[in-house]
């Protein structure tokens, strides 16, 4: 499939793909999360016109995607780095 928009069902797969690719681990806290807990992250938010496509979607724990909320991912993402060097997560 192309990268365009991906009807419900093709999500599925998008999320299966994002699994598969991270190697079962949050993309912000690195914890390693079943499929069926995981969550697609959307890089853009839809809140902001993101699609649901398989550039943007990856897989995240729901802690850390309800914490994301919609703002930048590369900015919780580098928070995150941060937090675990530090040693003040201890997951992942």
């Amino acid at each position: 499939m192309a990268v365009s928009a991906m009807n419900e069902k093709d999500q599925i797969s998008a999320k299966d793909a994002a699994y598969i690719m991270q190697g079962g681990r949050c993309i912000y806290c690195g914890r390693v999360v079943s499929h069926t807990k995981a969550t697609c992250e959307h890089l853009t938010p839809r809140s902001y016109g993101g699609k649901r496509t398989y550039g943007n979607v990856r897989m995240a724990c729901r802690q850390c995607n309800q914490a994301r909320g919609n703002g930048s991912w590369l900015v919780f993402w580098m928070m995150m780095q941060a937090a675990r060097y530090h040693g003040i997560i201890q997951h992942g």
